[in-house]
């Protein structure tokens, strides 16, 4: 039988693959002899973190102090151990915590020990920390709500517009951190860099906390706060310089309005409100003027009253409404019962007018139409359009006019009796 030889090493002409196999084998021999020669090791590992301190179960929890600031965050140590114990050992593997001893009692700084810790229960002998102290400073933290103010320097409104003061929502904010920190805030603000130019009211939801000693921006990085969301609301006012309108009231029924001669102190106010409730309006309603109550010498005061999330611009709180009296005069007369009308009588009753006579009635108007009117130019008329009737007496208001002038009044208040009865 014939025996075939095994190959360890194929094409071992070619250079390339006996350099491979030259480099694998010095790797697994110097891997031998190091295990075998140098079990143990000594390694400097960096950037191992130092973790949060617990403040549970000592005196500083007892006086009620936390750990608010740390003079380094990562520490250096060399080890030594088994080879292959220590030997992948990465930073990522330990953990640097700091001992906390009975003397933090009172807020200050402390040098603390820092104590190297293996996440993976490795054991190993240390042989040097750096740093081996750590500075913690400690403070007692406290809560404190303070009013949010705020700050929007490139908010800017178009032509026409107004800007009302921008709130913030929500309006306060507490902030808990070291009582030193806190003490030291003297506001807190919700700040937009936003750049916009407004022609109706916007809300901005993604306001900054920037918080303030006087006018130095202090650091949060100590602070927490209670909502991390503030909307900026912006409310923009359209402006409108509108007339003022005055409405007669209880002009007779064929009264030329355009024949009262009366004038307002200010003609027209300059308005702000809210876009949707002032784009379309035409004028201001000033009020009414009650013609009744209006004799010659008159002159009268109405206050201006605008609606809620309206702006008086002009600052006139009031306006003067003044007549001209110099070719008007006045006539006393009297009626008689033939002069006494009922108009919009119900069709289910009979009215019947027991005035025999208004007396004294003072008739006010243009002095060329005062000098010759008479009462027989003049009539009396009692409108039972909206009268809520029963089988009774009453006394109904009637209104003075002359069918003839349309440019007279009566001054005063006058009634008359009539008696309703189905027919």
């Amino acid at each position: 039988m014939k025996i075939k030889k095994i190959k360890l090493l194929t094409n071992t002409t070619n250079d390339i693959v006996l350099k491979i196999y030259a480099v694998v084998l010095a790797i697994l021999i110097w891997f031998i002899i190091s295990v075998t020669m140098y079990p143990t090791v000594t390694r400097t590992i960096n950037n191992v973190p130092v973790v949060p301190i617990v403040t549970k179960g000592t005196a500083a929890e007892d006086f009620g102090l936390k750990p608010v600031s740390f003079d380094k965050k990562e520490v250096s140590v060399r080890i030594f151990g088994k080879r292959y114990n220590i030997g992948d050992l990465s930073a990522e593997d330990l953990q640097a915590q700091l001992v906390i001893d009975s003397n933090v009692n009172k807020p200050g700084e402390y040098e603390l020990e820092v104590k190297i810790v293996s996440k993976k229960k490795t054991n190993f002998e240390i042989k040097n920390i750096s740093p081996s102290k750590i500075k913690v400073k400690f403070d007692s933290i406290i809560e404190k709500e303070f009013p949010i103010d705020v700050e929007a320097p490139n908010i800017t409104v178009a032509s026409g517009y107004l800007i009302e003061p921008i709130t913030a929502n929500p309006n306060t904010i507490k902030v808990k951190g070291p009582k030193e920190e806190i003490e030291k805030i003297t506001k807190v603000v919700a700040r937009t860099e936003e750049k916009k130019t407004l022609s109706e009211s916007a809300i901005i939801s993604d306001a900054s906390i920037v918080v303030y000693n006087g006018e130095t921006v202090m650091s949060k990085n100590n602070l927490q706060f209670d909502s991390d969301k503030i909307e900026l609301r912006i409310p923009i006012l359209m402006q409108k310089s509108l007339p003022f309108k005055l409405g007669i009231q209880n002009a007779p029924p064929n009264f030329d309005l355009s024949s009262l001669k009366y004038s307002l102190s200010k003609n027209k106010i300059d308005i702000a409100a809210p876009v949707n409730s002032i784009k379309d309006l035409g004028e201001v309603h000033l009020g009414y003027l009650n013609l009744h109550s209006v004799d010659l010498n008159s002159s009268f005061i109405y206050n201006v009253e605008l609606p809620d999330k309206y702006k008086n611009l002009s600052g006139n709180s009031s306006i003067n409404v003044n007549f001209d009296w110099s070719n008007y005069s006045s006539k006393t007369i009297s009626l008689d019962k033939s002069k006494i009308f009922v108009v919009n009588a119900p069709s289910k009753y009979d009215i019947k007018i027991k005035t025999n006579n208004i007396w004294n009635i003072k008739l006010i108007g243009p002095k060329s139409v005062i000098d010759k009117i008479t009462a027989s130019n003049v009539i009396a008329e009692i409108d039972l359009l909206e009268a809520d009737l029963n089988e009774s007496t009453y006394s109904m208001p009637v209104q003075i006019y002359s069918p003839q002038y349309h440019n007279i009044w009566a001054f005063g208040n006058y009634n008359a009796t009539i008696s309703v009865s189905e027919k």
